[in-house]
C-alpha cells in the first residue's frame, strides 16, 4: 500500500545478510526482515509484521489527514 511521501527513516522490508531479530533473537541470514534505519535494528518476518502494519497504518492516516494522499 502506498501512503504518500516516503522518508529515509521509514522502516522497510529487506533481505538480511546477517544479524538476529531484536525481539526473538532468531538468526536473520538470507531471510526477509523489517529494517528500522533510525534505530538500526531488524525484526524477523513474524515479529516485524505487526510492527510494519502499525507503521503503515499511522503513515497512511497522516497522509490522508494532511492531504498528501
Amino acid at each position: 500500500m502506498s501512503y504518500g511521501k516516503r522518508y529515509a527513516g521509514d522502516p522497510r522490508w529487506i533481505t538480511a545478510r546477517f544479524g538476529n531479530c531484536e525481539n526473538c533473537k532468531k538468526p536473520l541470514t538470507d531471510k526477509r526482515a523489517v529494517y528500522f534505519p533510525n534505530g538500526k535494528f531488524c525484526f524477523c518476518e513474524q515479529c516485524g509484521e505487526p510492527e510494519m502494519a502499525a507503521f503503515e497504518s499511522a503513515a497512511f492516516d497522516e497522509a490522508v489527514m494532511t492531504g498528501n494522499w
